[in-house]
């Protein structure tokens, strides 16, 4: 009979043990913060991260301790948020424009990021005028690379075409392949955010894990808003996105003949919002020019 007591406390013990662990965890998981999220014209923040659209591909990604930007172009001269990190996605003069990352950078401070210059068309940068800026490091990456710094981790991504060619150059893909260009991945713990950079949609985006993505709707040396919606379903396969950022198109006026190029607009920023299978926010940038 005491045998059959002590086992009986034994399992009314390990039961009790059970229930205040199973209340605890759910407890602790219906008290968990909801995503900080705010929304206003010009950016998205999430979770401490203020999301600015600067126009075309450029972003500026902002917290209480540092400043990174993607792609800067067109960026005034009086701007007064200098970069910690600047992450360029390949070397076009709207994505690798050295005079604005002249006028963001602090020589004590910032650090480039940006693939290895080829020569693809006349629209790139060379490594001759890279190598003239006045920054504390210059460091060319390519797909795959994972690199920590200044307390977040970025990981380097393909970005290239399938089916988009120059005009220019009828036989020259605009973003190929072989270019080992990138788009981007910022991770700062709490959040991931993905920049897709000039690019079609492609398999490896499955494997791309992100919260938020910036992601081109242009449609003439990129994605089309139909095909960035596609996109967003490959992102789903890693991960849930919540929040996606059109980008790289003219705002706010429509254009449909630049020259040779075709230059997507508001519109495809809309039809890409309509078809995309999460929250999209269609941004104002806070730097734009119209082209006439």
């Amino acid at each position: 009979m005491i045998k059959r007591a002590i086992i009986a406390c034994i399992i009314l013990i390990i039961l009790s043990v059970g229930v205040v662990y199973v209340t605890l965890v759910l407890n602790n998981k219906n008290n968990n913060p909801a995503d900080e999220v705010i929304i206003e014209k010009n950016f998205l923040s999430y979770n401490g991260v203020n999301i600015t659209w600067l126009g075309t591909a450029g972003f500026k990604l902002k917290t209480n301790d540092l400043i990174v930007y993607f792609d800067p172009f067109s960026i005034p001269v009086n701007e007064t948020d200098k970069a910690d990190i600047i992450i360029a996605s390949h070397g076009h003069t709207d994505h690798l424009s050295l005079i604005d990352i002249t006028t963001i950078a602090n020589e004590d401070v910032t650090i480039l990021y940006t693939p290895y210059p080829v020569k693809v068309d006349e629209f790139n940068v060379l490594d001759e005028d890279i190598q003239q800026l006045e920054l504390k490091e210059i460091n060319y990456i390519k797909p795959g690379d994972i690199i920590e710094q200044y307390g977040i981790t970025l990981e380097f991504v393909p970005a290239y075409n399938i089916d988009k060619y120059n005009p220019y150059q009828p036989d020259q893909l605009w973003h190929p392949p072989e270019a080992n260009w990138t788009g981007m991945i910022v991770d700062f713990g709490d959040v991931r955010i993905y920049h897709a950079g000039d690019t079609d949609h492609i398999p490896e985006m499955k494997q791309v894990a992100c919260d938020i993505a910036l992601i081109p709707v242009m449609g003439e040396a990129m994605m089309t808003a139909e095909e960035a919606a596609e996109a967003i379903e490959s992102l789903h396969v890693s991960s849930i996105v919540k929040y996606a950022i059109p980008m790289h198109y003219t705002y706010p006026i429509t254009i449909k003949d630049f020259g040779n190029i075709t230059i997507g607009s508001l519109a495809e920023a809309e039809e890409f919002s309509e078809k995309a299978n999460c929250t999209v926010v269609i941004l104002e940038p806070i730097y734009y020019y119209n082209l006439n």
